[in-house]
């Protein structure tokens, strides 16, 4: 029997799930192999074949780790003493009783694509969160132990370098995680199309399961309008003639932001009896492949009650025929691929008719939000290779937050390296909402000295969002839910700036730090 912590905790883990997996097999069989009338059977199922898929990826790595290079073999015993860690088993358990766990708590009464949807947002954010708290505690965790326990003697006292041992750290860590990453990615993808076998309520809920959720839709937003770029210049231009001190006090970027913004909304805007037209281009792959192309349409209104209906006509390269378009709700059309021109170009037009209520006696000023109001889908890739490139950017992401832990160990304690690296991860991850809120943060506050400090606040937290929000930026598990396609682009953009530049730089500095230190004076 194999001597190495990971040798003892696959054989405890086999006569274990062993047992469990026979439990499971015999409640299944009992139930008549219904799946959802069998949970319990199930759940023991799936965890034991997620548990099973662990440690063969354990083993597996362990193999790949065993060339004769210094950082392999720091790497290798990182993963001996990751088992060894409590904080890494209670995680791991955490992770596999949530993904085997959720689907049998969701309500068979509600539409299979919503329950579809809960299950995917679920289970991939507590995927990523979990991961990254167990991430930043292991990286932190495993160079202040060592150097607290005094073990990094008998470490450094081998021809290793400091770099390569920060290294081999951040190699079994990036292991690890792309362990954990597949086995609960073939969890999720497994459970999916498991709940998508199940019966939909209706034949619009069983088309919205296969075209609007385990698919890769490509998104296109209508082209700006022509004259738009100087429109916008004309309203600065305005502005600034006419009130110089609200651009001096607004800021000149957070100016121009919000003139360009009203711009582009009086440009979605219908008052009543008014007709615009939208031209959307890029379609062309859709009409190669014949795929499902939708118009996704969600109309906001000011003044007008909750469940006003309003009269639209719509049409396509000029064939008009009228809709009943509900405000703040989605209007999803299909759009017939003979509309779209050879050169993937289609042309919308809305006109915007009269309320369909009859009290309604007030003009009502219809408008479609950019971005979200008015878009054109069609699939362009599967639900597997979109979950795939999902979970790599949460790879990459992983990985950077490796090397944050490991470069706050270098010269910190393991409390307030944790604490450090945590506090940026929250940061980093909420930077994009809180650069749209600096935008409102101090305006009314009384007093000079008040003002001071919010406008000292405000410039550090906005440098500090600026320079964090590429990482709030690759955040794909919406994108997964939605059907929505992950750009393959946009994992090779995560990979360059988060993967190389900030992981490279976190490095450098955990190498720059660590090597001056006195390891024999303890953490800091």
């Amino acid at each position: 029997m194999p001597h190495s912590a990971a040798g003892r905790w696959g054989w405890a883990a086999a006569l274990t799930l062993a047992g469990l997996g026979v439990a499971g097999a015999i409640v299944w069989a009992a139930t008549g192999g219904a799946p959802w009338r069998a949970g319990a059977g199930m759940a023991v199922l799936g965890a034991t074949a997620a548990t099973w898929a662990f440690f063969a990826g354990l083993a597996l790595a362990r193999g790949l780790l065993s060339f004769a290079w210094a950082p392999l073999g720091v790497a290798r015993t990182f993963l001996d003493e990751a088992l060894r860690m409590r904080v890494a088993v209670v995680f791991v358990c955490v992770l596999l009783l949530l993904l085997v766990t959720l689907p049998l708590t969701l309500d068979p009464g509600s539409p299979l694509r919503y329950r579809i949807q809960t299950f995917l947002s679920y289970t991939l954010g507590a995927t990523g969160l979990l991961l990254s708290f167990m991430t930043i505690f292991l990286a932190c965790g495993t160079v202040c132990h060592e150097v607290e326990d005094k073990r990094i003697y008998t470490v450094l006292s081998k021809p290793l370098s400091r770099g390569a041992y920060l290294l081999g750290k951040g190699i079994g860590l990036a292991l690890l995680n792309a362990l954990l990453l597949c086995v609960a990615g073939l969890a999720i993808w497994g459970f999916t199309r498991l709940l998508a076998t199940q019966p939909a309520l209706d034949a619009e809920d069983a088309r919205a399961v296969a075209e609007d959720v385990l698919v890769a839709r490509k998104t296109l937003a209508p082209e700006a309008s022509a004259g738009l770029e100087e429109e916008v210049r004309r309203r600065i231009r305005e502005v600034e003639t006419n009130d110089p001190a609200f651009v001096a006090e607004t800021g000149r970027a957070a100016f121009e932001r919000q003139v360009r913004h009203q711009v582009e909304l009086n440009a979605h805007n219908l008052s009543p009896h008014q007709r615009r037209t939208f031209i959307f281009t890029g379609l062309e792959q859709a009409v190669r492949d014949r795929a499902a192309v939708q118009l996704r349409m969600r109309m906001r209104t000011s003044g007008a009650p909750p469940n006003l209906e309003l009269l639209m006509r719509i049409a396509f390269n000029g064939r008009e025929r009228g809709i009943r378009m509900p405000v703040n709700a989605y209007l999803v059309l299909p759009v017939p691929l003979e509309e779209i021109g050879p050169d993937g170009r289609l042309e919308l037009t809305i006109v915007h008719e009269n309320p369909l209520a009859p009290q309604q006696t007030f003009e009502t000023t219809a408008t479609f939000l950019p971005g979200e109001g008015l878009e054109v889908l069609y699939a362009a890739g599967s639900f597997e290779g979109n979950l795939a490139r999902a979970l790599a950017m949460q790879w990459i992401k992983l990985i950077f937050l490796s090397g944050l832990g490991l470069c706050a160990a270098t010269f910190l304690g393991f409390p307030v390296a944790s604490l450090l690296a945590l506090m940026v991860f929250v940061f980093a991850s909420s930077s994009g909402y809180l650069g749209e809120a600096l935008e409102f943060f101090g305006e009314n506050t009384p007093g000079e000295a008040a003002k001071l400090l919010a406008a000292v606040l405000k410039a550090v937290v906005g440098v500090l969002a600026a320079v964090l929000k590429q990482f709030s930026r690759f955040a794909p598990v919406d994108a997964v839910v939605s059907g929505r396609l992950v750009e393959g682009g946009e994992v090779w953009a995560c990979a360059g700036w988060i993967g190389l530049a900030w992981t490279g730089a976190t490095g450098a500095t955990a190498w720059l730090i660590f090597r001056k230190r006195e390891v024999a004076r303890g953490a800091s």
